[in-house]
């Protein structure tokens, strides 16, 4: 089975090194000059739904509103974390993907946010959310977290202890929150917005950093507000109340990697049920992943990636974890790969979104096609 990923993680990858890892995002429509040019370019509300129409619209618009492909450090990061998965598994090709990782750590660093001591990174473009305003470069929790994974999971361990250190100083400096007894890690250094994967996220880093104290109470946080149900919500604000498929799958990830860095234990019958109503809700004997855990669609090109993400890195939990994850990526293959170019962005229910996506879906699924690749390779599976 493992022979069928090979022609498109070299598809992935050639379209991504041709265009120098620049690409669209989801969330990049206020890159859009014509946009700025208006004076509803200064009202939030106004933003956030050009943002949205831009994300929407399955005519991609953007270079008719004047914008640029822009290359992003998460995409990078991403990229390079299947490349060192696949250094490993290569066999005469090891080497050629260790040179590949190496490279785009080099472009990665060059990358990292202005203005700040600490190594962070942040995405090229202003964003204007449902909670807050982030401007271009301003970094953030997400893309410094995995920005620093791509050093840790390096071959030959390199910068990853400097980059692992600077991540978990700038969290714990810029983005560590407390108010009423409780203490955890939000977005961006603007925001106190209390949202889990993030959370999560940064905790399982701080981990991995030593900072074992904080991130015990900074992940007590989330476990602590995980549903009877086992459903976790984006986050505790009002707004933010629903339960989607890959955020879930972050958390669950995230507290797995907690558990297998620390040794601790104390989380596990909340993990157990958070992973069981995940696959109860979000996993179809089909593969096809379903968004909300109230609604199928629209059917997203994350959620296939942090699917198969999700399965391989919770298979502790699941003696069918690796012939899930193949179901997810063999019902992605064969509904989302727009004629073997690139992945689309989302199937709604009345139109398909081909906009190539190269954070959001090409470098997602380049990580999770390597991981599957390297899962199946180890399993001996035919």
């Amino acid at each position: 089975m493992t022979d069928d990923l090979i022609p498109v993680l070299d598809k992935v990858w050639a379209d991504a090194e041709v265009a120098g890892f620049a690409g669209w995002d989801p969330y990049d429509g206020l890159n859009s000059r014509f946009f700025r040019s208006t004076p509803f370019s200064r009202i939030p509300l106004a933003r956030q739904a050009w943002i949205q129409l831009i994300k929407r619209s399955p005519l991609n618009l953007r270079p008719l509103l004047g914008q640029s492909p822009e290359v992003l450090a998460k995409g990078l990061a991403l990229f390079a974390l299947g490349a060192w998965r696949l250094s490993e598994v290569g066999g005469r090709d090891a080497e050629v993907w260790r040179s590949r990782g190496t490279l785009l750590l080099e472009k990665l660093m060059a990358l990292r946010s202005p203005g700040f001591d600490e190594i962070c990174w942040g995405y090229p473009y202003d964003w204007q959310s449902r909670a807050f305003f982030q401007p271009r470069d301003s970094p953030n929790l997400i893309c410094s977290v995995f920005g620093s994974l791509a050093f840790e999971r390096r071959a030959d361990g390199g910068d990853a202890h400097t980059v692992r250190e600077n991540v978990a100083r700038f969290i714990e400096r810029h983005l560590k929150r407390e108010s009423a007894g409780a203490t955890w890690i939000t977005y961006t250094p603007a925001t106190s917005t209390q949202v889990h994967n993030v959370n999560m996220l940064g905790a399982a880093l701080l981990a991995r950093a030593g900072s074992r104290d904080l991130a015990r109470t900074t992940m007590g946080f989330s476990v602590e507000r995980l549903k009877p149900n086992g459903s976790w919500p984006y986050g505790e604000a009002l707004n933010q109340a629903w339960v989607d498929n890959f955020h879930t799958g972050y958390n669950l990830v995230a507290l797995e990697d907690y558990r297998s860095t620390t040794g601790e234990t104390w989380m596990d019958e909340a993990l157990e049920k958070a992973y069981r109503y995940w696959d109860e809700i979000f996993g179809r004997d089909d593969g096809a992943p379903g968004y909300y855990d109230t609604g199928f669609h629209p059917v997203d090109i994350h959620s296939s990636a942090q699917a198969i993400l999700t399965y391989l890195f919770l298979a502790r939990l699941d003696n069918n974890a690796l012939a899930k994850a193949r179901q997810v990526a063999n019902w992605t293959l064969s509904h989302m790969w727009d004629r073997h170019r690139h992945f689309v962005f989302q199937r709604t229910r009345f139109y398909v979104n081909k906009v190539p996506m190269v954070r959001w879906g090409q470098a997602w699924m380049f990580w999770a096609l390597a991981e599957l690749q390297a899962a199946e390779i180890r399993s001996g599976a035919p």
